[in-house]
Formats: structure tokens, sequence, C-alpha cells
């Protein structure tokens, strides 16, 4: 099922939302890293977080045999806040601390943080596991740095706790992956011997633990020997103290190795707990060998998964600031006899439900008389104004019904609030997916809800007052009222008319409002025409001023339409009772501004003959400002170049919320559009969409680039995502709140159907999802797709997506899904609470199949794991690789460099100028035909030569880097392979002008080829 964006630039269209599949851990994704995913054999419930980015030192030379080096630091059984100790950081080179710790006791808490020298410590994780003895948690805590002398390890606890903690230098670990597979475990009560392991996958690995008891005189071992020394052992036999043991092996070849650990009965047989962990993974192999795996993931684990209905409120930064504030009716006081409809388990149908389509999954269901939600207004204003997004039953032959729910201020009536059920509910039980079919009996409902809104009578509702909706069945006569959500408002007063312009209540134009008998199109039509000719703004007064829908609707270039305000000035079309006609689209401008008014219509469903589009706008530089629509199509769809829309509210539409494209345009472009600070809320299709065609029947556009959908809400699409990414080039979607989606994605990084562009690069980031994915045509669908499937069909290209900082919580499936797609980054996402896996790839999804492509995996974490899935589960073959970047930081020998400070975690290598360098020892270029890198510049830009074996080698590629306007302002460039094979030392040549060129963070070796390289 495609998407036929025509080229009439009608919005009528029917779009198949079909999911994707997801794959990601909580992940080291260390840039040496060798396949491992399999490597750990923990215990059941393991609980841990992926660590954040501790400072990456200057790599040196690496040594075959990592070893302990440097003073250490032991406490057993300690009780206080904070804990420090003087650390010597050892001579060695290639250094890495590890600071373990054991707590003692079930209500104790664990630390905040760990810095040396004031230098942060990353957590490796934290564990909760279920106990028979006092310990309950565990914490490993790392840092890689150079030798720097004596300094303060400093422990800080949120409150006063027990704990036992080991401090302890290690020397000649592999800086790029210093920590490989770990495990911990529970105590136990008088055991006479206990062994666990882990299997390393490369040589020259330290294996070591940290081991607590209440026993003296025990003895602890790794196993099988071979090198095999003992890093500590603390005896301590007084009352209330443990004895704390470590062992370490230095590992010859890959393989298991285990801790086993035997009592003394004698001295009281017991012990505490354990971490067992493999350091320094493959130290001897220098620098990473680009092999297609993204390491080890770890994950927090709880035994079932219970979304979290509930407000889409998050942080400031994230979502649209709006006039209103929502209150959710599941959040209210609810009395007598009001109850809760809530969504507690995934949807086991392809079919809606109330709840499904409710903001937050949630309702509160009124079924009778004296029933009511309450809410306290602590908006610190007066609410004036109410809107109310309800169901109420549909007519026993449909067609809807209209009445009302008593409003209540500090408990007194105050007015008789309007709902209907006339502009939802349609019935799929003949055709899946119809929004057209208004027979009850055809049965499967959706569209349960609509947005009704109205001025308070009387007094406002002063700050600290309460206000309620109650039902009253002497007055409210539906069988029931479900209540979603309200929001509430001052509106400012209504504007008065701007200088220099037309009314289009004014002579010679004399529009009547309030009157929908009256059709005002000829007459708003001649005053949008003269306003062009005279240069004058077109003023619409207050008032509701009735348009037909079959007199082609409102048609402007080059002017300002100028409304009262979105609570004051309406234009509402009316579509006649019988009509067999296309229907208009209520306002098309080319290179106009629109502002302070709202668009509606007396639309019952999508059909062609009944309802079209809202906004759509095109031409240069092009404005909307504060309108709000609902009941159409499409609220927004829009084209052209340099257009701006922002600060709307859509509610309660039959298709997208907002579209832009390259269809409504003339020229057929899409370019410089900023979509922004808007509120969407119940979508029939996509909240937001960016829909780059590629060509409708013989007629072609081209790509849409530079769009931009920043800090907008969407809530609770019926049908359709939160926002679909189908291709385009250079677009950015950052800093939206997207939630509740009822049964598809919420974020698609894709194309659209066989006629859409392809997606050659975009930016997706600091997004917030809650409660999305679905199970539409029973594919349980994921938060987040990225790659071709679903409405792409599999077909085209999927690349160069940059994916970062974004949050996923109470996925209603999987987090995130790849279908077919090259070369996309996953990097600092976190993932909490899945109720199936963290991320999927291809086949290891409920509906993707086997596809083809790949993924670069960095530091994505996966916290609360639901028990029995996986953080990371991949497409089975070759097919599919994932790979794990190499950091530049990493070199083993530069010249002209120096590493810093990323601002995307770790470090990156900058002070770059013509002729510096950086070399990675020992890279297999076996297949690899793509180098991707993740650059940024504020000085010149310049190039990237990629070498073999000398800084006058072979010369297989050659990036050009960008300025991006600041030296953390980082972008990803990528070029061709030629003539790389076999293991070789990769040199990179920095060349450019004067002065510092540029910095980089990352690079990656792809079998992939990119259609943009």
């Amino acid at each position: 099922m495609t998407r036929t964006s025509s080229a009439t630039a009608t919005d009528s269209v029917t779009r198949t939302e079909s999911p994707s599949v997801t794959d990601s851990p909580t992940r080291t994704d260390s840039p040496t890293e060798t396949e491992s995913r399999s490597s750990t054999s923990s215990p059941t419930s393991t609980s841990t977080m992926s660590p954040t980015n501790s400072p990456t030192p200057t790599a040196g030379t690496c040594s075959a045999v990592p070893s302990v080096d440097g003073t250490s630091a032991y406490t057993a059984d300690i009780y206080g806040t904070t804990y420090s100790a003087s650390l010597a950081g050892g001579t060695g080179s290639n250094r890495l601390l590890v600071v373990r710790m054991v707590f003692n006791g079930a209500n104790d808490t664990t630390a905040s943080g760990v810095t040396w020298n004031n230098v942060g410590l990353a957590n490796l994780y934290t564990a909760s596991v279920s106990a028979t003895y006092s310990p309950t948690y565990y914490q490993v805590w790392y840092l890689t740095a150079t030798a720097s002398g004596t300094n303060t390890l400093a422990v800080n606890f949120g409150t006063a706790t027990n704990f036992t903690l080991s401090a302890v230098w290690y020397t000649g670990v592999n800086q790029n992956n210093p920590l490989g597979a770990h495990q911990d475990n529970a105590s136990q009560s008088a055991p006479t011997s206990y062994t666990s392991s882990l299997t390393t996958t490369a040589p020259d690995s330290l294996v070591s633990d940290f081991l607590v008891a209440g026993s003296c005189g025990g003895t602890s071992a790794i196993t099988p020997g071979g090198g095999q020394s003992q890093e500590y052992a603390k005896v301590n036999c007084s009352s209330g103290d443990n004895d704390i043991y470590g062992d370490n092996i230095k590992t010859t070849s890959a393989g298991a190795y285990s801790l086993s650990y035997t009592l003394n009965p004698a001295n009281g047989a017991d012990w505490d707990g354990h971490t067992l962990e493999i350091l320094g993974v493959g130290c001897s192999a220098g620098t990473p060998t680009n092999t297609a795996t993204p390491g080890t993931p770890t994950v927090t684990q709880t035994p079932s998964w219970t979304p979290t209905p509930g407000s889409c409120t998050t942080s400031a930064s994230v979502g649209a600031t709006t006039s209103f504030t929502s209150y959710e009716a599941e959040a209210g006081t609810l009395g007598g006899g009001a109850a809760i409809t809530a969504v507690t388990t995934p949807p086991n149908t392809e079919y809606s439900s109330p709840a499904l389509e409710a903001s937050g999954h949630a309702f509160v269901a009124l079924t009778g008389n004296g029933q009511y939600v309450q809410w306290t207004n602590n908006t610190g204003q007066n609410i004036t104004a109410i809107n109310l997004r309800s169901s109420i039953p549909d007519a026993p032959a449909g067609g809807g019904i209209t009445s009302t729910i008593d409003l209540y201020v500090n408990g007194a009536f105050r007015q008789a609030f309007p709902v209907n059920s006339q502009q939802n509910y349609v019935y799929q039980g003949t055709t899946y997916g119809s929004q057209t079919d208004k027979t009850p009996s055809d049965g499967q409902a959706w569209d349960f809800w609509n947005d009704t809104h109205a001025f308070v009578t009387g007094a406002p509702i002063a700050p600290g007052s309460t206000f309620s909706f109650q039902m009253d069945t002497a007055t409210n006569t539906a069988s029931y009222y479900y209540l979603d959500v309200v929001d509430v408002e001052n509106p400012p007063a209504a504007l008065s008319q701007p200088a220099n312009s037309l009314s289009i209540a004014a002579s010679p134009y004399n529009a009547m409002p309030n009157n929908s008998s009256i059709d005002n199109t000829a007459a708003i039509n001649q005053c949008f025409t003269d306003a062009q000719s005279q240069g004058k703004t077109v003023w619409i007064p207050s008032g509701i001023w009735y348009i037909s829908a079959i007199n082609g609707g409102l048609n402007g270039t080059g002017i300002t339409i100028q409304g009262a305000g979105e609570w004051y000035s309406t234009i509402y079309r009316e579509t006649p009772a019988g009509n067999t006609q296309g229907i208009a689209n209520i306002v098309t401008c080319y290179s106009c501004t629109m502002e302070n008014l709202a668009l509606d219509c007396n639309a019952v469903d999508r059909a062609g003959n009944n309802n079209n589009g809202a906004i759509n706008f095109s031409g240069d530089n092009w404005l909307v400002d504060n309108v709000w629509a609902q009941h159409v199509t499409s609220a927004v769809w829009c084209g052209g170049n340099g257009g701006v829309l922002e600060n709307c509210r859509f509610l309660s539409t039959w298709a997208d919320g907002g579209n832009f494209n390259n269809v409504q345009d003339p020229r057929g472009i899409g370019e410089n559009l900023t979509y922004t600070n808007n509120f969407v809320r119940g979508t029939g299709d996509d909240a937001m969409a960016i829909n780059s065609v590629n060509y409708n029947g013989s007629t072609y556009y081209t790509m849409m680039s530079n769009i931009t959908y920043s800090n907008n809400t969407a809530i609770a699409p019926w049908a359709g995502k939160c926002i679909g990414i189908y291709g385009g080039v250079s677009t950015t979607v950052k800093n939206n709140l997207l939630c509740d989606t009822a049964r598809y994605l919420g974020l698609g990084v894709m194309r659209f159907g066989v006629n859409g562009s392809d997606l050659l690069g975009t930016t997706v980031t600091g997004n917030v999802l809650l409660r999305c994915g679905g199970n539409g045509y029973n594919q349980q669908q994921q938060a987040m797709m990225i790659g071709n499937g679903g409405d792409g069909q599999s077909v085209g290209v999927v690349e160069n997506a940059y994916i970062e900082y974004n949050t996923i919580t109470d996925a209603l499936f999987d987090g995130v899904g790849f279908s077919a797609g090259t070369n996309n980054v996953l990097q600092n996402n976190t993932i909490n609470a899945p109720r199936l896996n963290g991320m999927a790839v291809g086949s290891a999804t409920a509906d993707l199949g086997t596809c083809n492509g790949s993924a670069i995996l960095l530091n994505n974490t996966v916290n609360s794991l639901n028990s029995g899935q996986v953080a990371l589960a991949p497409q089975s073959g070759t097919s599919f690789p994932l790979y794990t970047p190499t950091m530049a930081s990493s070199y083993n020998t530069g010249s002209g460099v120096t590493n810093e400070t990323c601002s995307e975690g770790g470090q990156d290598t900058g002070s770059i100028s013509n002729g510096s360098y950086t070399v990675y020892n020992n890279v297999n270029l076996a297949n690899m035909v793509t180098f991707i890198a993740r650059v940024a510049s504020a000085g010149a830009g310049g190039s990237i030569q990629i070498r073999l074996d000398s800084a006058s080698g072979t010369l297989i590629g050659t990036c050009a880097v960008p300025v991006t306007g600041c030296w953390q302002s980082w972008t990803q460039v990528q070029c061709p392979l030629s003539g790389a094979s076999g293991t070789h030392n990769l040199y990179l040549m920095y060349t450019g002008g004067s002065g510092n060129l540029f910095n980089i963070e990352w690079f990656v070796l792809s079998a992939s080829a990119n259609s943009a390289t």
C-alpha cells in the first residue's frame, strides 16, 4: 500500500503504516571490540547500566600482558556518605583504574559518583540482585588514563551506606576496549564452594575478580591457571567486617575462565558476593580490526513489563511550549464511581480501543449519575477557555450524536459544556483501516475521540480553584462520557484590525459571520485579490466565517492574512449534505503569511467528497503562525522554499497534522522549511511528516533538503506515526516529544513507497518517545524504525542517518528496529523498559524479514529490559553487519594532534593542521569499501587521506571535511575506498590550508557502499 502523493496537491492519500524492528543494548560499543555479543554467561536477573564516557587518553603502545601497577585501596564493611584514599597512578602506560563495590545492607544506596584527580569515572554497571544475605547492589566504575602521580580517589553516596570497596590500577590495558564481559552475583549462605565463569573472545586479556566474604581463611582462584596471580587478599575477621579477595589471570587464548571460591567453615561459612570482569580485551592486537559487531550489550532487567500511563510532559527543552496547560483525566481526582481505563499490557489485536487511542494510553469513564473527575487550577493564572477531548457513543445507525457534560467550579455547577461524536467514529470490520465507513454494524470502531472547546461562562476559574466535569443524567443524556484530557488557558483579548488592511466584513466584500447558510468564499477571495494588488493585509474579524467546500476554497498570492486570534476568528468550511464532487482545501496560498486564526469544517470522515486539507502553502519565505486547525484531512500540506510554520495547534484531524513535501509547490521543491513549536494530537495519519516524493507518473520532483522539525509535541495519532521522515537529504528532527501511538511506529527514519525519494542523510537528536509502537496489521511495530521497511516497501536507499541522544520509554514492543539501510548511526540513545527487545535487526523482528545493509552503534543504553528479551537482537548471517566505530583518539602514533573532551562523550582528536596524522595499527581492511568519519570544524575544513602503512603509502580514499561552524558541531563525511585488502597500519593524513582545520571524533570502515559516496 503506497502513498500516492499526487502532483495535484491533494493530500487525501492512503498510507500503510508497517512496522520496523529494534535492536539496542546498554553498550560500551568500544572501538576495538570484536564479536562478543554472546560471550557473557551472566546470572539470572543481571542488572547493569551502560558506562558513561570517561576521559580517553592519548593511546600509546599496547602491552601484551596487562598487569596490576600502582597503589591500590581496599576497605571492608565501612559505613558513611563518602570515602577517599590517596591513590598513585603508577608508572606504566595504557592505564586503567577499576573501582568495585559491594553494598552490604538491603536498604543501602549506591554511589552517586567516583572521581580520581577530580576526573569522573564511568559507571560500567550498577546491579541489583536478589540475595539470601545482605548485599543487594554491586557497582563497577572505571577510568582510562595515563599515569599522573598520586591523587585522591573520592566516592560519594546519596545517603550513609554500608559498603566494601577495592580500587586497583592496571597497566598495559587496551584503551579502546578496556572492559569486556562482566558478571556479578548475590550473596549465599554457607555454601561449601562457588563457581562462575566468563568467556573472553581475544587473547592477552586480564580476567579479574573481586569477592567479598564473611569467612576468614577461604581460598579463591580463577581457572584455568596459566599465569594466575593473586591481586590482593585482605583478611579482617573482626566482628562486622568482611574479607575481600582478588585474583587475576593473564589469558593466553580465547575461551572460558572461571572464578571458584572455597570457604573455611571453621571461620563462619558465608560469602557476600562477587564481581568478575575481563579487562583489556585483545590488548596485543593493538588497534581495532573493525569487525562488524556492536560489542557486548549490558542491560537492566525487570521481571515484567508495565507501561506508565500518564501525561505527555518532559523537560522544557523538548516538545512545544503552548499557551495552554493539559490536564490528563487519569491524573485528576475521581468521585462518584468514576473509573480509570488504561493500557496495561501491549495490544494482542490489530484493532483499536479508546484507551489505546487516548493521550497517556488512559482515560476516565463516567457511566452513572454524579460521577466526576476534578482538577485544581495550578497554572498560576485564570482559566477562561477550555478544550475537552472526549468520547461519547455513536448514533445507532452512525453519524454521531450531540450532548453536553456539566462543568463545575469549586463544587458549583457553572455550565453545560458541548460534546459530540459527529466528527469521529469510523468502522473497519469490513475493510481494515477504513476511514470512510460510518456504519456501526460493520464493527471494529476506531477514531473514538473528538475535541470540542468553549469559553468559560461567568467568572474565570481562579488559581487554586477546583473545576470538574460531572455526569448529571438529568441533563447529560449520553449513556457514557469518556474523558481523556482537558486543555485550559486564558487567551488574550481579541486583536484589533491592523493598519493598512482590508476587512472581509467591510464594503465591498461584506462577508457575513456566524451564519452557516451564507457562503463567503467569493467575498473573501475578492478581498485576497485586492489586498495583493494594493499591498495590504487581509483582516479576518472575530466570528465564524463560513465558506462552501465546493466553490474552490480560498486562494491567495503574496498576501498577509491576519485574524483576531485563534479563539476568535474562524474560517469554517461547510460541505453540503449529499455532496458527490471533490472538496477544496480551506486556504491555498503562494508566498503568503497567515496568523492568529482557526480553521475548521463539518467533515465526518476522510472521503474525498467530504473532506480535504486546511493549510496548503507553497512559494518562497511563507509563514504560518498561531493557527488552530481541526477535523480536516491534513492540517498542513506545504512545500516551497524558506517557509516557516510555528506556534500552531492541530487536533482531531483525519490525516496528517503537519506534512512538508515537494509536491505542493508548482516547482516541485521542498527546501529550507521549518516546522517548530507546534502541538499536534489525535491525527488520522502521521502527526508530522517530511514527505519527499521522487515521482508521480511522469512528473519528477527535486529531492527535499534542509528541512527542520524541532520542539514539537505529537500525541496519540490514531492512524499514523508521530513523525515519519520519508526521504530527503540534510533534514533535522530534534527535541520533539512523541507520545502514545495507537497502532504504528512512533518515529520512522525511512522512505515512502515505490515512488518516494531515497533518504540520503538526516539528523535525529534529542527526541523523547513515550509509549510508542503498536500492533497494526498484527506486526508488533517498534517505537522507532530505521530503514526502507514498512511504508518503504523494501525498495530504495536509506543511508547516513545519524540518530543520537533520543530517549525511548515504555515501547509497546521493541524499542528500535532496523530494516534495509546502509551505514546508519545510532549513538548515545537510551531505551527504557521496552516490552520486547531493546533493538532488533531484520529477521530478528516480527515483521521486517531478512534485510541487507549495515548500521553503526555506539554508546547506546537499554534499561529495565524485560525478562526473556535481549538488548540487541541481531539478524542471523552476515547480510547486516553492525559496526563499532574506532575512536580517533585511540591512535597508536600521532603527529601534530591533541586529544580533548568531546561534546558527544569521550574524547575527539583536534589541533589538526595541514600535515598532521594519526596511525592505527593492524587494521583489517578485507572487503571494506567505505570510510565514514564524524567531524567538526570552525576552521578551514580540509581532507582526510586514508593511506596504508606509511605517510606516503598507498592512497585508498580521500574524504572532504566541511566547515560546520563550531569545533563541536559534528557531522558525518564518507568516501569510497579503493584497493583496500588485508591487514595494515592505517594512516589518516590530514590536509588543508593554514591554521587548525577540523576535529575528528571517530571513523568506521564499512563493507557497505553508500550511494552518496
